[in-house]
């Protein structure tokens, strides 16, 4: 994980959780301390990420924006638009806003 920072305030967190059978890359970034938008990418290797052959098989980016700690716009692998009353994007917008603030704590603790 790693922050990066203008005048001493945090503008975006990149992190990078890895598997056996791929990774996630999260871009979190900030304005005046409030998030506004997230940016992920899902790989899936053919093989454990250890092995030569191994090759991303599968990859998904979705872009989510914020506003007053509100997810206003979430746009999927194929840039459409989730319906912004479904429950998918409740139940997106509040894992993102709780991860958000869950790295915040983890960057802030090292």
């Amino acid at each position: 994980m790693k922050a990066y920072h203008i005048d001493g305030e945090t503008v975006m967190l990149h992190c990078k959780f890895y598997g056996e059978m791929g990774n996630i890359t999260e871009y979190y970034y900030y304005d005046n301390s409030s998030l506004f938008f997230v940016f992920t990418i899902k790989e899936i290797y053919s093989a454990p990420a250890y092995l030569e052959e191994s090759e991303v098989v599968s990859k998904e980016e979705n872009r989510y924006y914020f506003h007053n700690k509100k997810m206003i716009r979430w746009l999927d692998n194929d840039r459409k638009k989730i319906d912004k009353n479904s429950k998918e994007f409740k139940e997106k917008e509040t894992e993102i806003l709780n991860d958000a603030i869950r790295m915040i704590e983890v960057f802030n603790e090292n």
